[in-house]
């Protein structure tokens, strides 16, 4: 006859049924802590997916490695600004619409890959503030065909002449004015060998300057900075300021000084005798001060 096991013998069901519920529950817990940790990653394709299907780009098949002229110019009320123009040479980039004064050919190529890879939701090209008043930027090849043309105005980016247009929150640096291109140094003047400084006109002999009016052009030539530089070409000099600086060589610079028209003054430097390096007389150097002249010196 067959006994049953003593209860001591018999297998702990209750408990072992117990603890297999707890194991099941922290299964399920850790497999719903794993999908919420997932989710983000899992979900990243599909919202660069929909980022990318609801953009655009704002050129098609531009490729900045053909791109050899850049033309920049602003636009108000129909009045169009004197382009900026920049231009790739067999040396590297300058700026033709300033003398040729050198370009900063990493800051082009930069600005190039930006707006080749520029892309935004669509927006409306027919906006009125962009067809009054807008930055207008031209690409052309070594040939001078245009590749690509597009007007900007705050976020807004419409491709010419007639769209499409593009929101795009961020946008390449594209200033209109030379210094914010170049690589162009001013020159250095050895101030300490200047000995004297001269008034000279076209009517009246020179007339030597007291030793304050050599200090104040001195610190003049020491502010030179490529900021706000243009081509002296662009520059009408009649009735200019004009000074001789002499040297202890016996070399002398010629300096000619006009106002900006905006409270400043251009200023162009040239060797007037036995100068034996360039002064950068192609360019015309924007300063704060007036050249002393023989009433201020005397004053």
């Amino acid at each position: 006859m067959n006994q049953q096991p003593a209860a001591d013998d018999q297998p702990p069901r209750a408990a072992n049924a117990k603890d297999s519920a707890v194991a099941d529950g922290r299964q399920k817990w850790m497999l719903l802590v794993l999908a919420v940790l997932a989710a983000p990653a899992l979900a990243i394709p599909g919202v660069l997916g929909w980022q990318a299907l609801s953009t655009q780009p704002l050129f098609d098949h531009l490729d900045p490695d053909t791109v050899a002229r850049i033309t920049i110019s602003k636009q108000a009320e129909g009045h169009h600004s004197r382009p900026l123009v920049l231009e790739k040479g067999p040396d590297g980039w300058i700026i033709r619409s300033a003398a040729n004064a050198p370009a900063d050919s990493r800051k082009i190529a930069a600005v190039l890959g930006q707006l080749a890879d520029l892309r935004g939701p669509a927006a409306d090209s027919s906006d009125a503030d962009i067809q009054t008043s807008r930055l207008e930027v031209h690409l052309a090849d070594r040939n001078g065909r245009e590749l690509a043309a597009a007007a900007f105005r705050d976020t807004l980016a419409s491709r010419l002449p007639s769209g499409p247009a593009i929101i795009a929150p961020t946008l390449p640096a594209l200033p209109d004015w030379p210094s914010g291109w170049t690589t162009l140094e001013p020159p250095k003047i050895a101030v300490g060998r200047i000995v004297a400084v001269e008034a000279i006109g076209e009517r009246q002999p020179p007339v030597r300057l007291p030793p304050e009016a050599v200090a104040q052009t001195v610190a003049i030539l020491l502010s030179l900075s490529p900021q706000g530089f243009t081509g002296s070409n662009q520059v009408d000099w009649s009735g200019a300021t004009s000074l001789r600086v002499l040297l202890d060589d016996g070399a002398t610079i010629r300096l000619d000084q006009v106002p900006d028209g905006g409270g400043r003054y251009l200023l162009r430097l040239s060797g007037d005798r036995g100068t034996r390096h360039d002064l950068g007389s192609a360019y015309a150097f924007r300063v704060e001060r007036p050249l002393p002249q023989p009433h201020s010196a005397a004053s």
